[in-house]
């Protein structure tokens, strides 16, 4: 095989902020000269204040409301559960379909066509990245990227309250968020701020659009600098222009004959242009509330800010090698002062944040954190289950697979006679890290 990035140094793998000096970092720093940064800059020392507290402000949210909601309607496994039978090519079209016949309440269970497999909860884990990965392909024109350097979606533009046929697609993902935070389940669900925004009923700002398309702010930042004789020199009036799907342009105006009034109070103009976003949005979001809110109520998810029900939903977004090391634990000869486990950590601290994720989605079904590190791992039906590292027999050099239970966060190690041999087998999962070796 050839060289892995494992064999690399770790980089973030994408734009990250400092929380407390908004100094940003590309996607090719290392992980190590953000973590030095993160130390110095908010003056503790690492060993007191974890990297992710640092980075990414409260690991923990008080969700107890929410708990307690779903504590009380959650039916038990013990009780049955659903099924799904769906092919891997039409997988979300048939979801969508097939979620109208689910209680989302009582566990579900997911079987792909011509599989053998048998759903212990790896299968259900792997239905949602796929149903995600789905809704925010370019070729859906459901999303489109937002104009910033962080990686996230915002609506299509060119879907309007005449899409008809989106609306299905948008009741679907608010159901599948339901359904992910009944069986606590972090998905990777890449909305820009503007969506967790609307979902909640919170107000969008003029730092918002920082987010959503930052050449937008920073021109709009420098016109409220400027004195009205300054503002009067340019050429801005009260319309938008995009390109439609088809290439052409499209010019929408933010008030009547906005195209032909110019802008002399750029405060009003901020104004306009937020109200045009959300009132373009409206309709999809009633949707995704439509989904959502029929099963955990607006006034139980509004005990929460959007920044922490988007932490609730997906998770934490960075994965902190140490404090998945410091909550792991070992089955059959294994114990952490075994020679493989220390190849294995030694192999892990040199993923990047990509192969980390992959490495993750593998081990456990996902590849986000949950809310409060890899201490609150669970299986699929509730319990804490750390990860785990267990022996098993090595056979010879061509069949020694690393397997994964994703139901336990288990994966089954052979006891390798050396690291290069590990090496390989980690870089195997990295390049299959879905479907092949889980249950």
């Amino acid at each position: 095989m050839g060289q892995s990035s494992s064999s690399k140094e770790s980089t973030i793998g994408k734009v990250y902020k400092c929380p407390n000096c908004q100094k940003s970092f590309p996607p090719e720093t290392l992980t190590k000269e953000v973590n030095q940064h993160m130390v110095s800059c908010s003056n503790v020392s690492q060993n007191k204040s974890s990297f992710l507290s640092n980075l990414f402000g409260k690991s923990s949210i008080n969700d107890s409301k929410i708990k307690d909601y779903i504590k009380k309607h959650k039916i038990d496994w013990t009780d049955g559960c659903d099924n799904i039978e769906l092919s891997r090519e039409n997988c979300l079209e048939e979801s969508v379909e097939k979620i109208e016949f689910v209680d989302l309440w009582r566990e579900l269970k997911i079987s792909f066509n011509g599989e053998i497999a048998s759903d212990a909860g790896g299968l259900y884990r792997e239905w949602f990245t796929i149903l995600i990965e789905e809704l925010e392909k370019k070729e859906m024109k459901l999303f489109e990227r937002s104009e910033c350097d962080e990686i996230n979606y915002i609506f299509n533009k060119n879907l309007n309250d005449k899409s008809d046929w989106s609306f299905k697609y948008f009741n679907f993902i608010g159901r599948l968020i339901a359904k992910s935070l009944i069986d606590n389940i972090t998905i990777n669900l890449s909305f820009n701020c503007l969506i967790y925004k609307l979902i909640l009923g919170e107000k969008i700002t003029f730092e918002d659009l920082k987010n959503i398309d930052t050449n937008l702010y920073s021109s709009l930042l420098s016109m409220k600098n400027m004195t009205p004789e300054e503002l009067d020199t340019m050429e801005v009036y009260y319309s938008i222009q995009y390109q439609n799907d088809a290439g052409q342009v499209v010019t929408e105006e933010l008030i009547h004959d906005g195209n032909n009034k110019k802008v002399t109070d750029i405060n009003d103009y901020i104004e306009k242009r937020i109200n045009y976003l959300v009132t373009k949005s409206q309709i999809l979001i009633f949707h995704i509330q439509e989904g959502l809110f029929n099963f955990i109520p607006k006034d139980i998810l509004t005990s929460l800010s959007s920044s922490e029900f988007e932490l609730l939903v997906c998770g934490q977004p960075f994965i902190d090698v140490n404090d998945w090391n410091k909550n792991s634990v070992y089955q059959g000869v294994y114990n952490k002062g075994h020679k493989v486990v220390k190849w294995f950590w030694e192999e892990v601290y040199k993923l990047s944040q990509d192969d980390l994720r992959k490495l993750l989605q593998f081990s456990t079904g996902t590849s986000r954190v949950p809310i409060n590190g890899f201490k609150k791992l669970e299986s699929n039906r509730g319990e804490i289950a750390k990860f785990c590292l267990n022996s098993v027999a090595y056979y010879n050099k061509k069949n020694n697979y690393i397997r994964a239970h994703t139901c336990f966060n288990r994966l089954d190690v052979p006891i390798f006679p050396n690291k290069e041999e590990l090496h390989e087998a980690i870089f195997f999962v990295l390049k299959n890290n879905t479907g092949f070796g889980i249950d």
